[in-house]
């Protein structure tokens, strides 16, 4: 999964997804709601629901993958650096039962220490 959350994954080559993909794995790169791109009430409707809307649009991707019958439900992982990894974080925490295996690169495990470290910069 992309960083962010207000950036997005565009078409191209990602060095990682095409490591995997050459080792037999599926990769799924989610824009979910709060990725850039796609209009300011797509990025808005990520407001607030981290870990919330923002996941159930993950579960919603691992959902359609398996009901294709591109991906076997029992062995799903995920995977992603800085949001993507808070969301990998999520995934094994509140929905271990969707994925198996969950690889953090890099994400805010505590959000209310990530606000607190926020520069004052950064504010304006």
């Amino acid at each position: 999964m992309h960083g962010g959350p207000a950036s997005a994954r565009t078409p191209g080559v990602r060095p990682e997804a095409q490591w995997l993909a050459n080792r037999g794995y599926l990769c799924v790169q989610v824009n979910y709601r709060g990725s850039t791109g796609y209009g300011k009430s797509f990025v808005a409707a990520g407001d607030r629901e981290w870990g919330g809307k923002m996941h159930d649009d993950l579960i919603d991707a691992v959902a359609y993958v398996a009901d294709q019958g591109w991906a076997d439900p029992a062995r799903v992982a995920i995977y992603g650096g800085s949001y993507g990894g808070y969301a990998a974080l999520v995934g094994a925490a509140f929905t271990p039962e969707v994925f198996c295996c969950a690889v953090d690169i890099v994400g805010p495990s505590n959000l209310k220490t990530l606000l607190e470290t926020i520069p004052p910069y950064w504010a304006q």
